[in-house]
């Protein structure tokens, strides 16, 4: 069944409680960017990434379009953005995690899924509704890997059923 293997069902997951730093380990051990933030009910509360640790890193002014290119001040900055980075590696993932994330359930059907991991980002958490509980993820990768295997099967003569809607293994 196509897309079945887009839904990773048992991601890998923080607390909120974790620091910044085991959160940075974790992720870097992994090889991932981000991960989805868990309650102890497995309820979803948002989602840490390493581009939201770097975001808290730099002064506000950096993030306007133009940046800070050519301004005297920002010239050997790269200390001070380290000191900043050794305070924030000591607080709580929940202070630094992303808590604003779009969310799907298994109902949204796959090319809306697509489309929304291009507007808003990877991974895209899966929640189900009436608990909050995170029961899954998907990310652009996880979505490249399944249709390369659509790929693979059709190319071997499998006949490839399509459904409306994302399915889990």
């Amino acid at each position: 069944m196509p897309f079945e293997t887009a839904i990773i069902t048992d991601p890998l997951t923080l607390s909120p409680e974790t620091k910044v730093a085991a959160a940075l380990e974790f992720v870097k051990e992994h090889r991932i960017r981000a991960a989805p933030v868990v309650d102890e009910q497995g309820v979803f509360v948002g989602i840490f990434s390493i581009s939201r640790v770097l975001k808290k890193l730099l002064p506000t002014a950096a993030l306007v379009d133009e940046g800070l290119n050519g301004l005297a001040f920002t010239v050997g900055a790269a200390p001070g953005i380290a000191k900043k980075l050794d305070k924030i590696k000591q607080k709580p993932v929940k202070e630094i995690m992303t808590e604003d994330v779009y969310a799907v359930d298994g109902e949204t059907a796959f090319w809306e899924m697509i489309r929304l991991l291009l507007k808003y980002g990877s991974p895209l958490p899966i929640i189900e509704k009436e608990s909050g509980k995170l029961t899954g993820i998907i990310s652009i990768q996880s979505v490249v890997h399944d249709l390369e295997d659509i790929l693979e099967r059709m190319a071997e003569g499998q006949t490839i059923i399509e459904t409306s809607k994302l399915t889990k293994k």
